[in-house]
């Protein structure tokens, strides 16, 4: 008997914090659409890794792999 209280009023302090009737302090991830403020997308500079020279010539894979550099991407939201 004991337990199946237990579980019923856990059951229904969860349904409570789940449903935010209003009773808990705001903790939402989102900001509600009325707070925000519509900025402008900042224009930022595209950079790109260099290409290796075409041709193909007595170029491997090894020294084509040596001459073109990993490029690291930033994303800005």
């Amino acid at each position: 008997m004991v337990a199946a209280t237990l579980l019923t009023v856990g059951i229904v302090i969860g349904v409570v914090v789940a449903s935010d009737l209003g009773w808990l302090p705001r903790g939402h991830a989102v900001p509600d659409a009325s707070s925000i403020v519509p900025t402008l997308p900042i224009a930022r500079p595209v950079s790109t890794a260099p290409q290796p020279v075409l041709g193909g010539g007595n170029q491997t894979f090894v020294d084509i792999a040596k001459s073109v550099k990993p490029a690291v991407v930033n994303i800005y939201a």
